[in-house]
């Protein structure tokens, strides 16, 4: 099975990949000890159950919803490529991160497409430099690739030129992580905020985070913090 049989249609099907077999509900046999996981982890576990149950809601075709709530992407709860190789193995990140990067390859209507060892190699290598991205940032990601923010291909698909895009992805990441801890600090130390009404803010505070709250960033009415 191919990895984009697997995903055709919406509809992840058991996967088996070399070393790693699936069981009939599609758990991994060699996946860690549950003792060895983080909480976060177990966690991800409980919600998602198995691979397969995880990645039907990452497909390419859904990163449109992460570009519209591009915020909520970087800062919501999602495990990472670490926490995917920890919970259900390698392979499976590998597939995950190929057919994303299959699904750019067949996009761009260029005539030379990556081949096989081209897209493996690639999850390999986002796997181990980008560890720490979730999967939620990585979708904002190749939308973002796709829209023509990260520059374009010529002729064929250069994997350097992807790896570059998400060097310069990870620039602006950090740089917007930076400002909504500001703003959480803003909003937190600011005396002129009603206590008693957290859906006011200031005038001031407005100035400073409008941006936050035109790109889908919200306040929780029942505690006031930034969601």
């Amino acid at each position: 099975m191919t990895i984009e049989q697997a995903y055709n249609e919406a509809q992840v099907q058991q996967l088996t990949t070399g070393e790693h077999n699936a069981t009939q509900h599609g758990e991994l046999t060699q996946r860690k000890d549950l003792k060895q996981l983080t909480q976060n982890q177990k966690r991800y576990l409980t919600r998602y159950k198995t691979f397969e149950g995880l990645a039907i809601k990452f497909l390419p075709q859904y990163q449109i919803l992460f570009a519209e709530q591009p915020i909520k992407s970087l800062v919501g709860d999602c495990p990472s490529l670490k926490d995917v190789k920890e919970i259900w193995g390698e392979t499976n990140v590998a597939i995950w991160l190929s057919n994303q990067i299959h699904d750019l390859s067949e996009y761009t209507g260029v005539n030379k497409k990556l081949n096989d060892y081209q897209k493996e190699e690639i999850a390999r290598l986002i796997t181990s430099e980008f560890h720490f991205l979730k999967l939620s940032e990585l979708m904002l990601f190749f939308f973002k690739f796709k829209v023509g923010m990260y520059g374009s291909f010529y002729g064929a698909i250069d994997p350097l030129v992807i790896t570059g895009a998400l060097q310069k992805f990870n620039n602006w990441r950090c740089g917007m992580l930076k400002q909504i801890e500001q703003a959480e600090v803003l909003i937190k130390d600011s005396k002129e905020k009603p206590s008693c009404n957290p859906d006011c803010i200031t005038y001031e505070e407005w100035k400073e985070l409008k941006w936050l709250f035109n790109m889908g960033y919200e306040r929780d009415a029942i505690t006031g913090k930034i969601k």
